[in-house]
């Protein structure tokens, strides 16, 4: 019995990393570091999780709600926080995400219980086992990007909260060039800059969700840092 569609955040972004025939992501995409965003968004959103301020200014995540979500990986990260002895604050949570070696395999995998990915197995020059993830029903993908277009052609001021979390992600990610066309990219630039700013989202929406904006915010201005950083071999 296949489980029910509704994606996650970290699972959406990693169905738009990744190539729908061949099933793998591209290189040079920094969508792990998108996925680790999205991850600490869900958390703060579903009232896990909440961000306090230190006396240094910087943003800790704090436990508020130990109720497992029921989905591996949210679970996974918010038992790393329940247990840890000291507070992190954002980047370094999202970092830990981004850099755990089960991410994409156990977001994948929960993608295939939908429905929506199929895995095959093979191996490099016959050798080094391989795993890829095709696509095996285009259809919450499609869904999923007609949202993020409506939502970057139009002249909407105020935005879905998970829409706009998605796009600031995706875009510092550089995954929207993947499913958007370039020119309407190009043609929108001011608008997507100012959503990946959390600009975008209706104010007076609650705690969660201004945390969640926030969280997503410090993440898409760190991940070109960061992926700057491991390409010049942290120079």
């Amino acid at each position: 019995m296949r489980e029910k569609r509704n994606l996650h955040l970290h699972e959406e972004i990693l169905l738009l990393a990744l190539r729908d025939k061949k099933g793998t992501t591209e290189i040079g995409s920094c969508y792990p570091m998108a996925m680790g965003g999205a991850v600490i968004a869900e958390l703060i959103l579903g009232g896990r999780v909440k961000i306090e301020e230190s006396r240094w200014k910087s943003k800790l995540i704090t436990l508020k709600d130990g109720t497992p979500f029921g989905d591996p990986v949210l679970d996974e990260f918010l038992g790393k926080i329940a247990r840890s002895k000291r507070r992190s604050d954002v980047k370094s949570w999202v970092s830990r995400i981004a850099h755990w070696g089960k991410l994409k395999k156990t977001t994948a995998e929960g993608l295939r219980r939908k429905g929506i990915l199929r895995k095959e197995e093979g191996k490099v020059l016959g050798i080094f086992p391989t795993t890829r993830w095709p696509e095996r029903d285009p259809r919450p993908e499609k869904a999923l990007v007609d949202r993020l277009r409506r939502a970057i052609v139009s002249d909407a001021r105020a935005l879905d909260p998970r829409t706009a979390i998605l796009i600031g992600l995706t875009k510092r990610g550089n995954l929207l060039g993947n499913v958007i066309d370039k020119r309407v990219l190009k043609d929108r630039k001011k608008r997507i800059e100012r959503i990946a700013k959390g600009e975008m989202v209706a104010r007076e929406t609650g705690q969660a969700i201004d945390d969640a904006v926030a969280a997503a915010v410090m993440v898409a201005v760190i991940i070109p840092v960061i992926a700057s950083s491991a390409a010049t071999g942290g120079s």
